[in-house]
């Protein structure tokens, strides 16, 4: 009897060195609670859970690979770097953390790192398709557009109905100039998902390109049937329309408000003022075409152009500063009259005054709403022009329309670049006692520039269009002016309610600073 109780003794002693520790039991617990709150969307509590576990296993992979995760999807880059490295050093085989890592670096602009990673997660596990998809992504985005295009070929290969990766490739092939083969792919992408607005813009893109308006005009109206009332589909059309009559017959809807808008006119009448109720008819006309031809109204769309087409390159100039914080080198140059008016009524009458202006170069003139968080004013115009010398000659002619057209008591300011430069560098938008800019371009962001333009480089910006310039009213003017009125009617300006009786949508303004009525 005492030789079984000895033996048993040891069967509980080799029990108790294999059991898990209590320990243990609650790491696991609580990575698998934060992995199903992460993977219910519940981030705050998975992350939680996660440094629970880091606190008592800080080189627990699981938990560092994961928080490192929520970290880049959170936009905390330099943290995601630190956690998903301490994640590989302890579990380097795990494909999907180099991923994450590339991620990251991409984020960061440092794109050498990121390709170092992507390729790893590759090596490690070669049908690895997010690792393929986002190497190409970085692939385009530094201008490297052959390895791009066998990135989105590896994906494709593996699974052929990623339509994001034949939209990609299109890109690609676009900048490449391959444009037969880029349009099969946007084609390809559109085979899969037909309304897939990316590769709809970029077909539509390379017609443009090649002249080929009316086809254009027809694909998208043809897009429109597989998609009816889809906002941005509906925005291309109107864009298009605006700068080409087609010349094959239509019966769409679309084309036929957009051509009985045409006959209605602002009438431009020298020393004449705009009235309330001049502008009020102007607009219910249009809006009574868009209802007889049952034209959805909504649009996202808020700036309505007028004059010479601009050469300003603003997508590029902002990629410089968001991406660097470095104004670029043509900004410095480029100078605007700025209006900023009281109300959405006093909008329409610019727009109508830009609409007639007779200036020496036709320069480029916009009237938009402000929508941006940081920047005041709701209601404003601008004319751009071509050097600082230009703007100080055109100021006090805008001026002494502006008094005869609307009123008097609107200023016209004389500016320099985007409004959320001197946000960043209050100095760029400063003027000497001489009139003269005071901040000049800094050179050392001379390479931040040559990054971008490698980034940019083979895209189309070439247009078809020269003018803004149009006869008569527009579907993409009425549905920017809706558009107008909904935000008028969200910030509380009452003066939209002189336009219509309908119900206009709220757009969310929570951001924006509250509107004063009657101040600019």
């Amino acid at each position: 009897m005492k030789r079984t109780g000895k033996r048993n003794k040891s069967q509980k002693s080799q029990r108790g060195r294999n059991a898990p520790s209590a320990q243990m039991v609650g790491i696991g617990q609580n990575l698998n609670a934060a992995v199903q709150h992460h993977q219910a969307g519940r981030i705050l509590e998975a992350e939680k859970l996660y440094r629970q576990v880091l606190q008592v296993d800080p080189k627990q992979p699981d938990a560092l690979y994961l928080l490192g995760l929520i970290a880049l999807q959170s936009g905390h880059h330099n943290q995601s770097l630190e956690l998903l490295t301490q994640a590989i050093s302890i579990t380097p085989e795990r494909f999907e953390a180099h991923n994450a890592l590339g991620q990251a670096y991409a984020a960061l602009q440092d794109f050498e790192r990121s390709f170092d990673a992507f390729r790893k997660a590759v090596e490690l596990q070669s049908d690895y398709i997010e690792a393929h998809f986002n190497l190409g992504n970085v692939y385009n985005e530094c201008g490297q557009y052959e390895n791009a295009v066998a990135s989105f070929e590896a994906v494709l290969k593996i699974k052929p109905d990623v339509f994001q990766a034949h939209n990609n490739l299109g890109v690609a092939l676009t900048r490449l100039g391959r444009t037969e083969q880029a349009m099969e792919s946007y084609r390809n992408a559109l085979s899969i998902n037909p309304k897939f607005a990316q590769s709809i813009y970029g077909l539509v893109d390379l017609l443009k390109t090649r002249g080929e308006l009316d086809q254009a005009i027809e694909f998208v109206e043809q897009t429109l049937k597989t998609a009816p009332g889809e906002p941005l589909i509906l925005d291309l059309l109107a864009e298009l329309l605006n700068h080409h009559d087609p010349r094959v017959e239509s019966n769409g809807n679309l084309v036929l408000a957009h051509k009985a808008l045409q006959a209605v006119h602002f009438e431009h009448i020298d020393d004449m003022p705009i009235t309330d109720e001049m502008v009020v008819n102007l607009y219910k006309q249009g809006e009574n075409i868009l209802d007889q031809y049952d034209v959805l109204p909504l649009t996202q769309v808020s700036q309505l152009w007028r004059g010479e087409m601009s050469k300003l390159n603003c997508p590029r100039h902002m990629k410089v500063f968001r991406n660097f914080n470095a104004i670029p080198e043509f900004c410095f140059d480029c100078f605007k009259l700025s209006v900023t008016v009281p109300s959405v009524m006093d909008l329409f009458k610019l727009a109508w005054v830009f609409d007639g202006i007779k200036l020496p170069h036709d320069n480029t003139r916009k009237c938009h709403i402000e929508l941006r968080a940081q920047v005041k004013g709701a209601y404003k115009g601008l004319i751009y022009c071509d050097s600082f010398e230009e703007a100080q000659q055109l100021q006090q002619r805008l001026q002494n329309v502006l008094d005869v057209k609307i009123t008097s008591n609107i200023d016209v300011d004389l500016k320099r670049g985007c409004s959320e430069f001197p946000l960043a560098y209050p100095e760029y938008n400063q003027f000497d006692d001489h009139g003269q800019p005071v901040m000049s371009y800094n050179k050392d962001w001379r390479p931040y520039e040559d990054i971008v333009d490698q980034s940019l480089s083979g895209q189309l910006f070439l247009s078809t269009y020269n003018s803004y310039n149009h006869s008569g009213l527009s579907l993409h003017d009425v549905r920017i002016m809706r558009h107008w009125l909904a935000y008028a009617a969200s910030i509380g300006d009452s003066s939209y309610e002189l336009f219509s009786s309908k119900d206009l949508p709220r757009l969310n303004l929570s951001q924006r600073p509250p509107f004063v009525e009657n101040n600019k």
